[in-house]
């Protein structure tokens, strides 16, 4: 099936540090998209993420490896 992602995308995806287990428990399961799929890209998108959630997010979803943020 990897053969057939492109990419995954995440919107809002600070709501990965900041509200995490308590807005919805599957947020933390996320990490395991890299893990299942290492070579399918993950684009996380959002408005409102700091400099500092950016590592906390990274770390979050196991992207230990290269991630750009605009």
């Amino acid at each position: 099936m990897a053969g057939n992602l492109e990419r995954f995308v995440l919107d809002e995806v600070h709501v990965v540090k900041s509200w995490g287990d308590d807005f919805r428990p599957a947020y933390s399961a996320l990490k395991t998209l890299k893990i299942t799929y290492p070579k399918v890209p993950i684009l996380g998108l959002t408005a409102t993420c700091t400099i500092q959630m950016r590592g906390q997010i990274s770390r979050l979803l196991g992207l230990h490896e290269q991630f750009l943020v605009f």
